[in-house]
This record gives C-alpha cells, structure tokens and sequence, in this order.
C-alpha cells in the first residue's frame, strides 16, 4: 500500500526566546504521484532563525526499515533539469541549504559526521543511516530566513529509530530529536537542547578544517 506523509506539518519545537533558531518543524510532503515512493513517507526539515546560519547536523539511526537513496541521486539536492527525466528524484534522501533542488537551494558544502550529536567522524548516507554535517562555504552570508529547507527524507513506511538534529545559527546551537515510527520523524519538545557557543565552536572549527 503507498503511503505518504499528509501535506498536515508535524510540529516540532518552539526554542527559548534567546535561541536564534525560532521554529523548527518536521513537513510531510506528498509522494503518492511517484510510483517508485510506493511504500515510502517523505518528510522536509524546515527552519526559521535569527542571525546567520553557519550549519547543522544530522544523524539517523534504523532499527528496521530504509532510507531511500535514488540511484540518480546523492546528498545533495538535485537539479531541476535531472528530475525533468527522473521525477524520482524529487522526493530523493539529501541535505540541504533552503531548497529542494540545486536551483533553490543555496551554496553549502558536506562536511564530516554528526559529531556533535554523537555520530562518528566520517559521515554515513545511506540507506541504513545518516550521519551529515552542512554548513555554508567560507564567506557565505546565509541570514534571516524562514521556512529554511536543511533536508528531505523518504523512509520506508516500516522504518522505526531515532534521529537528531542539529542547527546553528546566530550563534547558538538548537538541537532537536524523536522517535522514528511508521517511517515519520515524530518530533519530541521536551528534547530541546540549547549548547550556546562552546558547541558553535566545534562547528566552526571543524567548517574551517
């Protein structure tokens, strides 16, 4: 049976007042036109923030199920030309700068793992897990947004786990997490994390490495 994420958005977490991540929020978003996301739920991970975005992190770990990686695809956001002649890759597995297509989405470069979320040094993407790191290549001014596109995710409506996020941006760095089930991020409020700038300082570092 296909199933999808309903267009309905999951909320997740409104931070403190003094983080410059506002909002964060898990979207489903519909994949029930593409035959090849027969058995899939592709979700959007959506920010709002403050200040200038100087990366995030994200680490997915299955206990059952999979991740959906286009053959066509990688992990970062396709071209709209490519999904023209493979609609697939619409609803493709990547990471993110504000958009889900190379057109939309702004410069950044893939970084090591999710290590400040626990995640070993070399990243994982794939379709048993994710352990990514993004941020906006040197110089890059990416400030003041909403509805911030950080990453795309199609799991198979079978897969349970756990995922964490992390975001940083105006100098403080919010972190998010919940349960994987029945193929969705379900997003907990009480996980909410502010790590302040002794964190940012990992991030930057290793951005700048």
């Amino acid at each position: 049976m296909r199933k999808f994420a309903a267009i309905l958005t999951v909320l997740a977490f409104v931070p403190l007042a003094s983080a410059a991540v506002t909002n964060m929020q898990v979207n489903g978003v519909d994949n029930s036109g593409e035959p090849a996301l027969a058995g899939f739920v592709t979700q959007d991970v959506v920010i709002d923030f403050a200040g200038q975005w100087t990366g995030s992190q994200l680490l997915i770990t299955l206990d059952t199920g999979s991740i959906y990686q286009d053959v066509e695809g990688g992990a970062t956001p396709p071209s709209g030309t490519l999904i023209g002649f493979v609609p697939s890759l619409e609803f493709d597995t990547f990471v993110a700068a504000g958009g889900t297509t190379s057109a939309t989405s702004e410069t950044f470069s893939l970084g090591a793992g999710a290590v400040d979320l626990g995640g070993p040094a070399t990243a994982q993407f794939d379709t048993v897990g994710i352990n990514q790191a993004w941020n906006p290549p040197g110089g890059a001014d990416i400030a003041d947004r909403t509805g911030f596109v950080t990453a795309r995710v199609s799991l198979s409506d079978d897969a349970t786990g756990t995922w964490q996020y992390l975001a940083s941006a105006g100098g403080v760095i919010s972190t998010y997490e919940g349960p994987v089930s029945g193929g969705q991020m379900v997003p907990e409020p009480a996980t909410l994390s502010l790590l302040g700038l002794g964190g940012l300082g990992v991030l930057i570092r290793r951005r700048r490495s």
